[in-house]
């Protein structure tokens, strides 16, 4: 997901508009649903089926604010959060681990 976040915030310096996932992802890969995580976090904001980074998106690529790393999620809408707090550089290619919520 911070590969996504990172690759939007770049574009959205370049150019500042929203963007679908598909201009954000590279040539052949599936269009991402990590937006809709990362829109939780109020780290992007959504337009439609576009995206932008949100002040706060940028400010925790830039390696800025810690955001809890996990939500607790249910029927879609976020209902807790982690006590963990991660910045983007802990998480940068950090597989999401299931076992890791499960205890």
């Amino acid at each position: 997901m911070v590969s996504f976040l990172a690759k939007l915030c770049w574009k959205y310096r370049t150019e500042q508009r929203f963007y679908s996932a598909r201009e954000i992802n590279s040539k052949g890969a599936k269009a991402s649903t990590d937006a809709s995580y990362l829109a939780m976090w109020g780290l992007i904001q959504k337009n439609g089926k576009s995206y932008a980074p949100t002040g706060f998106g940028m400010d925790f690529i830039d390696g800025g604010p810690r955001v809890p790393k996990y939500a607790v999620v249910l029927l879609g809408n976020r209902i807790d959060w982690s006590k963990e707090l991660v910045s983007a550089s802990d998480v940068w290619g950090s597989p999401f681990k299931m076992s890791d919520l499960m205890g």
